[in-house]
């Protein structure tokens, strides 16, 4: 997922603001999720934990990431990363849900 540097996700200092990028964050997770939980399981987001790691001063690109094996019933932590367009990363973390057969 890409969030595009324009005015109105920019902060007072020009930069991507930190919000967006967690919305794209979500969204990546979001995509991820309905593309590859198994048929039989449902998840509830539960929280986020993001650490800020540099400037956001360009496009961002969103990347959210689980192994076949973590599609477990119980808490799952979403390795999350936001990258610039020079792939410095910008935001990592993780988004917790919660999965429970249907």
């Amino acid at each position: 997922m890409f969030d595009k540097k324009r005015k109105s996700v920019q902060n007072h200092i020009k930069t991507v603001h930190v919000i967006a990028i967690c919305n794209g964050l979500e969204m990546a997770m979001g995509v991820m999720t309905e593309a590859s939980i198994p048929k039989h399981l449902r998840r509830i987001p539960k929280g986020m934990s993001l650490d800020y790691t540099a400037k956001a001063g360009s496009d961002i690109r969103c990347v959210a990431k689980v192994t076949p094996e973590q599609w477990q019933v119980g808490d799952l932590l979403v390795e999350v990363t936001a990258f610039d367009i020079n792939d410095v990363v910008v935001v990592k973390g993780h988004i917790k849900l919660w999965i429970s057969e249907k």
